[in-house]
């Protein structure tokens, strides 16, 4: 039996006869034409199939046996998996049209709508205590509100070496560490285009205010060598953006800084108040700041209190004007005012390799070189003061030890007296504070930080409210002091140095709250030890940076489009490809030649041709 097979496969056709046997399937056949033809029915691809003249596809397992001499079948190929029709190409490529063109027209819009841009603007303080330099940079959007930028601190950076006054013989050392603190660890955080309108200021407080007092010149050398190093950095600079700030401004920025992040004089949008009852009113805090050279008290006094101009302090802040008193106390920070005690004990000892300190814990020995007592300004005015006859000389020392000894001998009365002594309160009446120094009346609440608070937290007292009663602060104060030398040695928390000094500096700030500036048992109640409020440390240069934003020219707002950049050519692009692929599938649908038999069915069994 004969079967001619014609095979279509692209343009080609070709015929060719298969002698069959009785018995013989369709698989047979196929076996045998590949054979006869050396074509490999069976591809990657897909596979050949015979069909009928009816477009049956006629199943491998089919019998050959019925069909007649000369039948023509037809050999056809078919790919795997799904065969796209010139109708389904044809949809396929309308949708790929439509959607570019949407995607086109969508991106345009955009593109053409514009939005607002409120850039931000950045500022750079730094801070120049007697102890150490801290470079702090701070942000504001630049739409301010009733001309005031509500800022936030970005970053802030303890930068190397002791506090700036230290370098009074060589101003030179401080180039390479202030250098280094800021252009690496602040300008990288400010972007290029804003460095050059970025103002950077650095405030030296109480241990230059000193260094000034006694010598000018050394004062002035450091000031030039600072402005040496703001000349070799990228920000916006003058010769009035390195200066010796007062202490009053020190206290009252230091008081705009406490009421700005507890949200009392701005909205509580950017410092959410945690703890600090600000909700009932909107009644000022007052400022206690205990630094290591000076000691700050600042508070917005009531209105009908007239102040001296060099206590009075006036800012605008958010459209609303504020009236600050504010007073620094030379010489009364924590490390000058335990230098000066322990020279006046000194002063007035018949004897000094055993120097008696009624402040110090029983058995406690410890010694301090006479550099460390009287170099320094705040002790420099009891040498004359001294019964040692002409031993102590301010430019040098003659016939004295190196190292003066004290003994602990604690005595809490002597104790307290000693303290006192350091107050003058003779000459003070009911609106002074002491040292003649004129005090309105205190009401409100009080936020003490610095070492105030470090203090405190000495006793472990410090609480999440920050409120301390009077009495617990006695009390914790006097079980610590009764301790003996071989007792307090052991406590681990401390500062192995300072020891010896504690139960004094404790002692100081009991009484300067309560003897200097008036803290009553009823007032004590609205004092609150805090070292941070929200997470920002109660510092002057938020207060210093606040304030100046007033005064810093506000950057425009601009335009842009919503859509644009990069993104915005990379989305036409798509869009673009997206209709050349769907024109692609246009012409290749367009370059296939019709053939009659696309379309078949399944047979599984074969009658009669």
């Amino acid at each position: 039996m004969r079967i001619i097979i014609e095979r279509r496969f692209k343009k080609s056709v070709a015929r060719h006869t298969v002698e069959m046997q009785m018995g013989d399937d369709i698989l047979q056949m196929k076996q045998k034409y590949a054979e006869e033809t050396g074509i490999d029915l069976l591809t990657i691809n897909g596979y050949y199939g015979l069909y009928d003249e009816n477009d049956n596809l006629l199943c491998d397992e089919m019998s050959a046996t019925n069909f007649e001499d000369d039948t023509v079948v037809y050999l056809l190929y078919q790919g795997k998996g799904f065969q796209p029709t010139k109708k389904t190409c044809l949809c396929l490529a309308l949708i790929l049209g439509i959607l570019g063109i949407i995607g086109i027209i969508t991106f345009s819009v955009l593109h053409q709508r514009k939005i607002a841009v409120i850039p931000r603007q950045f500022g750079v303080v730094i801070d120049a205590g007697s102890t150490h330099t801290q470079a702090n940079l701070y942000s504001w959007p630049a739409l301010k509100i009733n001309c005031t930028g509500v800022i936030s601190r970005l970053a802030s950076i303890k930068c190397a070496g002791s506090g700036i006054a230290d370098y009074g013989s060589h101003p030179g050392d401080l180039v390479m560490p202030l250098l280094s603190c800021i252009s690496k660890a602040i300008t990288p955080l400010v972007p290029i285009d804003e460095r050059s309108e970025t103002e950077l200021f650095l405030g030296a407080t109480a241990g230059m205010r000193l260094l000034q007092a006694v010598n000018r010149s050394q004062a002035e050398a450091i000031l030039h060598s600072i402005r040496n190093v703001f000349q070799k950095l990228p920000f916006k600079t003058s010769n009035e953006s390195v200066k010796i700030i007062t202490g009053e401004k020190e206290g009252a920025f230091a008081w705009i800084a406490i009421n700005y992040i507890t949200g009392v004089i701005h909205s509580r949008e950017s410092f959410p108040v945690t703890y600090l009852d600000t909700k009932t009113n909107h009644e000022t805090y007052g400022a206690l700041d205990m630094g290591g050279a000076s000691t700050q008290i600042s508070f917005s006094p009531k209105s009908a209190v007239t102040l001296h101009p060099k206590y009075e302090n006036n800012f605008h802040l958010f459209g609303t004007k504020y009236r600050v008193y504010s007073h620094s106390f030379l010489c009364y920070g924590i490390n000058e005012i335990t230098r000066r005690y322990l020279a006046s004990l000194a002063s007035n000892s018949s004897s000094l390799n055993m120097v008696v300190d009624p402040c110090a814990p029983n058995g406690a020995v410890f010694n301090r070189t006479i550099y460390y007592l009287y170099k320094a300004p705040c002790s420099l005015g009891l040498v004359s003061q001294t019964n040692l006859n002409n031993e102590i000389i301010v430019s040098g020392v003659t016939n004295m030890p190196v190292n003066i000894t004290f003994y602990g001998d604690f005595n809490a009365k002597k104790c307290q007296m000693q303290v006192k002594n350091l107050f003058n309160k003779t000459e003070c009446d009911d609106s002074c504070s002491f040292n003649g120094v004129f005090q309105p009346a205190l009401h409100g609440k009080y936020a003490a930080s610095s070492y105030f608070y470090y203090d405190v937290k000495f006793l472990n007292l410090t609480t999440t409210d920050g409120n301390i009663s009077m009495t617990a602060f006695k009390n914790s104060v006097k079980r610590l002091c009764s301790l003996s030398w071989s007792q307090i040695v052991y406590i681990t928390s401390a500062n192995k140095s300072e020891l010896p000094v504690y139960c004094f500096r404790l002692h100081y700030i009991l009484t300067i709250l309560q003897y200097g500036y008036g803290f009553n048992q009823r007032m004590w109640k609205q004092l609150l030890f805090l070292k941070k409020v929200n997470g920002s440390d109660l510092s002057w240069p938020m207060g210093y940076m606040l304030d100046r934003t007033n005064y810093i020219p506000q950057k425009a707002t601009y335009f842009t489009s919503e859509f644009g950049g990069s993104g915005f050519i990379i989305a036409l692009l798509l869009c673009i490809l997206l209709i050349l692929l769907g024109i692609s599938f246009v012409i290749f649908v367009l370059s296939i030649k019709n053939t009659p038999r696309r379309r078949y069915n399944l047979l599984s069994s074969y009658g009669s041709i």
